[in-house]
């Protein structure tokens, strides 16, 4: 079965709901090489050409320079990953794979260690949301036909569904105050609603005749921002406090803006758009202000689902090339990435453990290096 990527919010012009992301369909008529970067790394470097010798000729450098230099760049490239794997050793990831027909949640150390498997086979489990507090996730499942919302718990390595509702509930994202937030067309067109950790005090948030999905909680949980086709059918990421008053446009572009994500400061946003032609991250002032700055900016491979680190300092992202993808991690402004999950999963939706208490109490603190401070890191 050829991979496809239902990630769990919809896409959709006005009422017709397609997948987000489907294999073969989005990407079928793009030829990615894997290779293109080196490649023209590698052909640049031909155009480059010397000052005259000694006896004042034009000497032009030969391809095995070229060769050389274009080797150790890559290699300082490779050195620059690695490093760079080192410093996000301690992070944790939740993500999405699918395998045998179905999507299972797994986790990873950020420097792509210690992968465990922490939810079966019997149903889509996607879109993980870590709690605040670290000691769980909220992801979404269809393992009872329906898609439903599942909190699974660290302690008891177990899962349970949240709400009794009977209608759709998708792309589950949880405040810091522990407000669960996802969209439903229950009411016909895709909207956002919220509830409690338990499943009760269910509210509607957005009532439109578009399409509103992926609503993702502000760090101070007081706004939401997700993406609508609101305006001309076209896909814009807008931002909203918690009761759905006062929308604000974020993005006005005739691309596909979607999936944003949240500094940890709440000034900025993360999203991704095809304005350029393909997909890429983007990042843009929280309050709409000023231009987006392209992060990645690699015309024939696809990037999405961008997620900030709790510290601000890094974004993971996924990396679609042809019928495959993975996770990267890249620093906040662009630049040096690494891979971080295994060549053999297809993997998505990346997700970033928050700080537990005593993580930010230590952080607070600054102990001395003198000081033996134990953390348990993970769970």
């Amino acid at each position: 079965m050829k991979p496809i990527f239902f990630i769990a919010t919809l896409f959709s012009n006005g009422k017709k709901i397609t997948p987000l992301l489907t294999y073969p369909t989005l990407f079928q008529k793009r030829n990615i090489s894997r290779g293109v970067i080196f490649s023209f790394l590698l052909s640049s470097l031909f155009f480059l050409s010397a000052c005259g010798n000694e006896k004042g000729q034009d000497s032009a450098e030969t391809p095995a320079d070229s060769l050389k230099i274009a080797q150790e760049v890559a290699l300082r490239k490779e050195i620059s990953s690695r490093a760079l794997l080192d410093r996000i050793a301690e992070y944790q990831l939740l993500f999405g794979v699918q395998e045998k027909g179905v999507f299972n949640i797994y986790m990873v150390n950020g420097d792509g260690t210690n992968l465990q498997q922490l939810t079966d086979e019997k149903g889509n489990d996607m879109l993980p949301r870590w709690l605040p507090d670290a000691t769980g996730f909220v992801f979404e499942s269809d393992r009872n036909k329906t898609p439903q919302t599942y909190l699974f718990s660290f302690k008891d390595s177990l899962y349970n569904r949240v709400s009794s509702s009977n209608f759709a509930e998708r792309s589950p994202h949880v405040s810091r105050d522990k407000e669960i937030v996802f969209v439903s067309d229950k009411d016909d067109a895709l909207q956002i609603y919220r509830m409690d950790i338990k499943g009760q005090n269910l509210q509607k948030i957005t009532n439109t005749t578009y399409n509103d999905a992926y609503p993702v909680w502000s760090p101070d949980a007081l706004s939401l921002a997700f993406h609508t086709f609101r305006h001309d059918n076209q896909s814009d990421i807008y931002v909203t406090d918690r009761s759905g008053n006062n929308p604000i446009r974020i993005t006005k572009d005739n691309g596909l803006d979607f999936t944003p994500n949240w500094s940890p400061n709440g000034k900025e946003l993360v999203f991704v758009s095809n304005r350029t032609g393909n997909f890429d991250v983007y990042t843009i002032a929280a309050d709409g202000t000023g231009q987006p700055t392209n992060l990645t900016n690699t015309p024939d491979i696809d990037e999405m689902m961008p997620s900030y680190s709790p510290d601000g300092a890094y974004i993971a992202y996924m990396v679609a090339n042809g019928a495959q993808s993975s996770i990267y991690v890249m620093t906040h402004e662009g630049g040096i990435s690494t891979k971080v999950s295994h060549s053999a999963l297809v993997a998505s939706m990346p997700s970033w453990r928050p700080p537990t208490d005593i993580e930010k109490a230590l952080e607070a603190d600054k102990p001395s290096k003198k000081q033996k401070v134990e953390v348990q890191i993970g769970n």
